[in-house]
């Protein structure tokens, strides 16, 4: 099963844009998992989740979580199967 986390808003963007990569993906906003920044260092830790920074590219440079990749939302459509089917997806945005 393919599940997805958010710790921001901007993952219903992620998804919304994205082809679909599995039948039980998020349709909307309001069903996108939220968690906190503990639950997802521990999924992160576990191997389980990758982090994505949707933040602004200076953002990212300037600072960022341990072992995140940086994705531009707008990126989504061009760049979605860069994304691990098989982990938990995180994004933040702060």
């Amino acid at each position: 099963m393919h599940r997805t986390l958010a710790i921001a808003p901007l993952l219903a963007l992620l998804l919304l844009a994205a082809p679909a990569c599995a039948q039980d993906r998020p349709r909307t906003p309001d069903q996108v998992e939220r968690v906190s920044a503990a639950e997802a260092k521990a999924a992160v830790d576990a191997g389980e989740a990758i982090l994505v920074d949707v933040r602004h590219e200076s953002s990212y440079r300037r600072s960022h979580a341990a072992g995140a990749i940086h994705l531009y939302p707008d990126q989504v459509v061009t760049r979605w199967k860069e994304l691990p089917r098989e982990k938990l997806i995180v994004t933040y945005c702060t």
